[in-house]
C-alpha cells in the first residue's frame, strides 16, 4: 500500500490503479467515477447500494487504494480538467465548472499542486492559446 499521498496522485493521473482491489472497493469506484464530475454523489448512498456502512467503504478505499474517496474525486475532477484544456476551448472557469468544481483560486491552487503549472500554463504548453487566437481573429 502506498504511504505517499503525492505518489498515489502521480500514479491516479498516468492512469494507474492497484491490480488486485477488493471488489467493492473497485465497484465503489467506478460509481464515483460515474458521478463524480457532475455532482456530489453521497458515498453514504454508495455505501448503502453495497450494504456497508459509508465509514466502512471509507476505510476499505484508503486502505486499497492509498487515498481517501474525497481525494479520488478531487483527481478524477483535475485528470478530466486537463484533458478539457488539452482538447478544448473553453475558457478555465468554464472547465473549472465542468468538472463539478467552483471557486476558481481553489481549483488553480490544486490544479497546480497536481499538475506543477496551472490551468493557463498548461493549455499554453499544448499549443491550444495561439491556436485559439487565431481562430478568434479569423471570425473577427
Amino acid at each position: 500500500m502506498p504511504q505517499d499521498t503525492s505518489q498515489v496522485a502521480r500514479d491516479f493521473i498516468a492512469g494507474e490503479r492497484p491490480k488486485s482491489l477488493d471488489k467493492r472497493v473497485q465497484r465503489a469506484l467506478e460509481l464515483l467515477e460515474q458521478g463524480g464530475m457532475s455532482a456530489q454523489v453521497p458515498l453514504s448512498d454508495i455505501a448503502s447500494t453495497m450494504h456497508m456502512s459509508s465509514s466502512h467503504l471509507r476505510h476499505l478505499i484508503k486502505r486499497e487504494i492509498g487515498i481517501s474517496a474525497t481525494h479520488y474525486v478531487k483527481m478524477l475532477r483535475l485528470k478530466r480538467a486537463r484533458e478539457l484544456l488539452k482538447s478544448s476551448f473553453l475558457s478555465v472557469k468554464e472547465v473549472m465548472s465542468s468538472v463539478g468544481m467552483n471557486d476558481i483560486s481553489h481549483f488553480v491552487r490544486e490544479y497546480k499542486s497536481v499538475f506543477g503549472c496551472t490551468p493557463s500554463e498548461s493549455r499554453t504548453s499544448t499549443g491550444r492559446r495561439s491556436e485559439q487566437r487565431r481562430t478568434r481573429n479569423s471570425s473577427q
